[in-house]
């Protein structure tokens, strides 16, 4: 954001606020009740004869209703973010499943299936939904998609990448979290975080990405590498780990899923797509193995680190999946099996261990 963006934000303000102060005795000093229709007339003529010269209609780029607004404010902050992306740099999504003939578009949250835009609030459905909705990933509960993944832009940044996905998970609309983790605070500059908590009646958008801008905050330098892992991590946590929302992705069958005006050949709607497809041909099996037990022994000259991660992760499987059947001594094997296949590229196992890895490793 220039700092022309920034003092704009700032100076119109100020003229609102200065536009408040004048009083209702001025105002009838300049004209009454009685001359309103003349002026109504006059300017009626005026705009008539400049559409004219302008052979096009004169009409207001801010909507009337404030959601459209809102929404209209979403977009730009959306195609914003995609114009500062390096198409060469953005790893490629592959298409795992056959195309069909028909579409399922979605695009605002508001809209039909709007669960599947990274901007629906998830912690904001009570009223549609009746079984309580979770995001938890990492060990914190997130709103959304777009804030957990705004906030992983700034997670390897030491302490000054935290305070800022604090404000980041502060702000009370999805298009602030939005604004803050792009840097970009455009039209809603002078926005407060949250005018419902006085903690932050100081804090702006724009004041705050201008703050940590100054004090050297910028995206991780692996950003472009790893935002696509990032994304697809969100996204299957939020249909893995909420019933209701794995019905609607179901319950598109083998339909296309489409975002409407994606500019990055519809990674998302394909990321939904693969998800989908897991979610209906790979149930998870029972495993079994000889032993009853989860006690993790450490192998014959197996190194502290190797055991540690062998261990957090058949414990991690064993925390996932116990409900479905995999057994505690099938959750050892997965373990075993996950640092084989990170220590050996190229080692294979067969697709029921394969699908428990990856279901696992989306949910870590």
């Amino acid at each position: 954001m220039s700092d022309s963006e920034y003092y704009d934000d700032e100076w119109e303000s100020s003229d609102t606020e200065s536009e408040k102060s004048y009083s209702s005795e001025e105002r009838s000093d300049e004209w009454s009740d009685e001359d309103e229709p003349i002026l109504t007339d006059i300017q009626t003529q005026l705009i008539g004869t400049i559409e004219q010269e302008l052979d096009h209609p004169i009409h207001s780029d801010i909507p009337e209703n404030e959601d459209e607004y809102d929404e209209q404010i979403m977009q730009e902050l959306l195609l914003e973010e995609d114009e500062d992306e390096d198409p060469q740099t953005m790893p490629p999504v592959t298409q795992t499943m056959p195309p069909v003939s028909t579409d399922i578009q979605f695009d605002k949250p508001k809209d039909q299936y709007g669960e599947f835009s990274n901007l629906w609030d998830i912690s904001n459905q009570k009223s549609r939904y009746k079984n309580e909705l979770k995001l938890k990933l990492d060990g914190r509960n997130w709103s959304s998609v777009e804030e957990y993944f705004q906030s992983q832009k700034y997670v390897t940044l030491g302490e000054t990448g935290t305070k800022y996905i604090d404000f980041i998970r502060a702000a009370n609309t999805q298009n602030k979290k939005m604004a803050l983790g792009n840097q970009k605070s455009g039209r809603i500059g002078g926005s407060k975080l949250d005018p419902k908590v006085p903690a932050y009646d100081a804090f702006t958008i724009g004041t705050v990405i201008r703050s940590f801008k100054d004090a050297g905050l910028k995206p991780r330098s692996d950003w472009k590498t790893v935002k696509l892992a990032v994304l697809t991590k969100a996204i299957t946590a939020k249909f893995t780990q909420n019933d209701d929302l794995k019905s609607v992705l179901l319950s598109t069958g083998d339909k296309q899923i489409k975002q409407q005006g994606s500019k990055d050949d519809n990674q998302l709607g394909i990321i939904l797509m693969n998800l989908r497809a897991r979610l209906r041909t790979a149930p998870v099996p029972i495993m079994t193995a000889p032993s009853s037990s989860l006690l993790v022994t450490r192998d014959d000259a197996e190194s502290d680190r190797d055991f540690e991660i062998r261990k957090a992760f058949s414990e991690r499987a064993y925390i996932l999946l116990s409900a479905n059947g995999l057994d505690q001594p099938g959750a050892i094997l997965v373990g075993r099996c996950y640092l084989n296949m990170a220590k050996t590229p190229g080692v294979s196992y067969d697709k029921q261990i394969t699908d428990i890895i990856d279901y696992v490793k989306a949910n870590i």
